[in-house]
């Protein structure tokens, strides 16, 4: 039986939660036992949208692509799709090419459900190249129509937002909604305030939050502290309550427009705060590269043999001896009982090993090789570099 793969995608968690992946299924499977075909794989791009081409390009859709490159997938295998807007809803021109790539360049099968339309080399007409067309430009207005109402709606809830009306977006974690109106959670405000009461009296991140996780202090969120909640605490200005709009651009949230200055309810008080950042920000960059010279050799590649966390190096300046690696899980106070480690002895051990069996770890073993062979190969060619030459001596080349 020739083989078949449904390709199933939807983009919101409320498809996910409902009947977009039943139905979709059990549809390619109805087609495949109605034509005689073999379902043999079903590809999904789960919360993947079509309307910039996400699923061609980094979702699962290209990895079937390279599946077929690779000869995994055989040519002439039929692709079952619901319909040309599950592959894509990008503009037409660049929806036709995708379509044209896996029927053309990749030389499979496009079935689509929804019209019982086939898309096969060779056997495209202008009739059914123009309901593709049709179908791929309704699909791409539709998408491109969401985001514009979306992006009105967002603008016009960050407007509402400047006039102090609450917008429904996350909140921080130490806040609760009641009544429409945010409230203090005063434990986990507690945790925060203490957090900051250490960084102002000049204990450092890993510190900090060694201290409260000691002490048994929660972050906000009910989880140990760690370095990167830490650092969000202070590099957000929620705290002291204010709020910055983002927006989604390439896939990442970024700033737009002003900050809106007293949208929450303040917990830190705003002389703290900037104490606070400017002194973590006067210790940005404390790592383990300084210029042109590397203090530490293993950054990235030291890991705890206790509990897997990794090894972090520590320069304690004047005293001796003066670096160590430690583990992350230790100094953060969450139960590894590994010993500092000396960073000179340990780069001291591993650069004389390298130094004396480094090389067996790169070169092959030379008795597996039949230098026979490899001469004979040699050999051959070598005649074959004469009579490239002679070649092109009969054409007149010189020399």
């Amino acid at each position: 039986m020739k083989k078949a793969i449904s390709y199933v995608r939807y983009s919101s968690k409320e498809q996910a939660r409902g009947d977009s992946f039943r139905r979709q299924l059990k549809a390619a499977e109805d087609y495949c036992q109605a034509h005689g075909l073999e379902l043999d794989d079903m590809v999904l791009d789960s919360g993947v949208s079509a309307f910039k081409g996400a699923n061609a390009a980094v979702g699962a859709l290209s990895n079937l692509i390279s599946d077929v490159d690779q000869g995994r997938i055989p040519k002439g295998t039929t692709l079952i799709i619901e319909s040309l807007d599950r592959l894509s809803r990008m503009e037409v021109e660049k929806a036709l090419l995708l379509l044209l790539e896996l029927v053309n360049e990749k030389e499979l099968i496009v079935v689509t459900l929804s019209d019982n339309k086939v898309y096969e080399k060779g056997k495209m007409d202008m009739i059914t190249l123009m309901t593709s067309l049709v179908v791929m430009s309704r699909a791409h207005e539709e998408s491109a129509m969401k985001s514009r109402r979306l992006g009105a709606v967002w603008s016009k809830k960050k407007e509402q937002a400047r006039d102090g009306q609450l917008m429904s977006v996350r909140i921080p974690t130490w806040l609760k909604v009641v009544d429409g109106e945010c409230e203090v959670i005063e434990e986990k405000a507690q945790s925060v305030r203490q957090a900051f009461e250490l960084l102002a009296s000049g204990h450092g991140i890993v510190a900090t939050l060694r201290r409260l996780n000691l002490a048994g202090v929660m972050a906000p969120s009910g989880r140990p502290w760690a370095p990167t909640s830490l650092k969000r605490l202070i590099e957000t200005q929620s705290v002291i309550g204010h709020y910055q709009p983002h927006t989604k651009s390439g896939g990442s949230r970024v700033p737009v427009g002003d900050i809106i200055k007293g949208y929450y309810p303040a917990i830190i008080d705003e002389d703290l705060y900037w104490n606070v950042r400017h002194k973590h920000k006067l210790n940005e960059g404390n790592n383990g590269v300084r210029k042109d010279t590397v203090s530490n050799l293993f950054s990235g590649l030291a890991t705890c043999a206790n509990c897997g966390s990794p090894m972090r190096f520590y320069d304690k300046g004047a005293s001796r001896p003066a670096k160590y690696l430690a583990c992350r899980s230790r100094v953060d106070g969450r139960g590894c009982d590994l010993p500092y480690m000396h960073y000179d002895q340990i780069e001291r051990v591993v650069l004389v090993w390298l130094h004396y069996e480094g090389v067996n770890l790169m070169t092959p073993k030379a008795s597996e090789i039949d230098f026979d062979a490899l001469g004979t190969r040699l050999e051959e060619n070598l005649k074959e570099q004469d009579r490239v030459v002679a070649a092109i001596a009969q054409i007149g080349l010189n020399e």
